[in-house]
């Protein structure tokens, strides 16, 4: 993940990383889990349920690990996003509910940045019309 990081951190002004929403949490009862991971368990039999929990959580700290060693934006609270059949349609994908929470906790954390403020009103950003046009440099 880094290296794709530092590869897009290259040819881009800003890279954001985005920890990972699932409806499966920790803090559900045992009935709740086990319908929250049903698909999930169902792609990857040879996981338990606590098994996804702790893999669900590495990731994330990866997410934020990389995003700290490379000082990509990070947009974490993932948990934000309430893990339940409203908002998730099967273990790990929304519904059009969930994806409407999710495009609020990015935009949101965008715009509580200023880091797109940064970008449009640096002197050095200007419009390249030439080859192809409209391309923000």
């Amino acid at each position: 993940m880094k290296h794709l990081v530092e590869a897009s951190q290259r040819v881009a002004r800003l890279v954001v990383l985005v920890t990972f929403s699932t409806q499966l949490r920790n803090d559900q009862t045992a009935e709740q889990q086990t319908r929250a991971a049903l698909t999930s368990l169902y792609y990857m039999p040879y996981m338990s349920i606590n098994d996804l929990v702790q893999a669900y959580d590495t990731y994330n700290e990866v997410v934020r690990q990389v995003a700290q060693e490379t000082g990509s934006m990070l947009i974490g609270n993932e948990n934000s996003i309430p893990g339940n059949a409203s908002h998730f349609v099967d273990s790990v994908h929304f519904t059009d509910k969930g994806s409407y929470v999710m495009a609020q906790r990015v935009a949101h954390a965008l715009l509580e940045s200023n880091v797109l403020e940064e970008i449009f009103s640096s002197k050095s950003a200007h419009l390249d019309l030439k080859a192809g046009g409209g391309h923000w440099q």
